[in-house]
């Protein structure tokens, strides 16, 4: 009686579970757990992944006082663009991957494909740090830029502006000259 009570209890965790991820019955099991690459979004639905030297790298943070992904855009006087990420394991230093976008004062961020040479920057810090140079390869590619106003249930607005977009780079450590490589990168966030 006790092993057809687990059996049951395991059951039905193994179906709520697969109801609360959306699994219509017929994916396997590794689908439905198994970590990989958000889908390109422009939705700021606040998405993040890439591939660290063909490691699939997402943000993560084990407390809820942390937040996974910050990004300003601060679009008063040129078109200021930053994206955080982090990953913060219990067990594991910290590791950030930045991206920037520093355009001329007066021009606005707005789709398009911007490079090492064109204002885009690239940072990994992990063990070290790991940056872009201008000779690259460096490539952001900016897929939305559109700001939004919501009006809040106290009376208030808060503004922000969806920035969706992908990335690749090459970033080298300076002190020793060791290179990593970031590719298949893509985000979709609100930026403040």
């Amino acid at each position: 009686m006790r092993k057809k009570l687990l059996l049951r209890s395991a059951l039905l965790m193994f179906l709520s579970t697969a109801l609360l991820l959306g699994s219509t019955g017929c994916e396997k099991i590794e689908d439905i757990i198994t970590p990989k690459l958000p889908e390109a979004t422009q939705e700021g639905k606040g998405t993040f992944g890439c591939l660290v030297d063909n490691k699939l790298w997402l943000p993560y943070v084990e407390h809820t006082l942390d937040s996974k992904l910050e990004a300003d855009y601060a679009h008063s006087g040129g078109g200021v663009f930053h994206l955080r990420a982090e990953q913060e394991h219990e067990d594991k230093a910290p590791q950030y991957i930045h991206l920037s976008v520093l355009n001329q004062p007066g021009v606005l961020l707005k789709p398009g494909t911007y490079t090492a040479a064109t204002g885009f920057e690239g940072r990994l810090e992990a063990s070290k740090e790991y940056i872009t140079t201008p000779a690259g390869p460096a490539t952001l590619t900016i897929t939305k830029v559109e700001p939004h106003t919501e009006k809040m249930p106290t009376g208030g607005e808060v503004r922000y502006t969806i920035v969706s977009g992908t990335f690749e780079f090459e970033a080298t450590d300076a002190a020793s000259g060791q290179k990593t490589t970031i590719t298949e990168g893509r985000f979709d966030v609100q930026a403040f």
